[in-house]
């Protein structure tokens, strides 16, 4: 084992279809120890005229840290990533902010998702072949480092 290996959340970026052929995209955590996939209650405020409204859920949902939350509801429609599309659900609950979208354990056996660890991606089969995706979460932090650069750089306090 590795001293000091440091593992990172596999984010990528997923299309939710909306009723009207709305495409909304969203990064995701792709999480295969999640065993529902998630979609946070104040970002579906956000989009949710995009998407066909939630169906009712009697869900109750176990927290990392013991706590019981219960759904607001269900959404389900098409998910989308890079040529692969299948039928999908969240649970809609407040994450507190921790993240948009969850996708869960059962999105990735629906995809037939298959995650090698050694480079950090996942392959999924699509109707043309196999498709793979690369993590983005180091993306994510030079854009939000170059950003934070950027502005500092660019004002005057003088």
């Amino acid at each position: 084992m590795r001293k000091n290996a440091r593992s990172d959340p596999f984010v990528h970026g997923v299309i939710l279809e909306g009723p009207k052929g709305e495409n909304v995209r969203m990064r995701s955590i792709f999480d295969d120890a999640a065993l529902v996939n998630a979609l946070d209650l104040e970002v579906f405020h956000q989009i949710e005229g995009r998407l066909t409204a939630l169906q009712p859920s009697m869900r109750r949902l176990c927290m990392a840290d013991g706590r019981i939350v219960s759904s607001t509801g269900v959404w389900q429609g098409m998910v989308s990533i890079t040529g692969a599309c299948h039928q999908g659900a969240f649970e809609v609950f407040s994450s507190g902010g921790a993240w948009a979208l969850q996708f869960g354990k059962p999105l990735l056996q629906e995809f037939k998702a298959v995650h090698d660890y050694g480079p950090d991606e996942i392959c999924m089969p699509t109707s043309d072949g196999w498709v793979t995706i690369l993590n983005q979460y180091n993306n994510i932090l030079l854009q939000h480092s170059f950003y934070f650069y950027f502005y500092f750089e660019h004002l005057n306090f003088t």
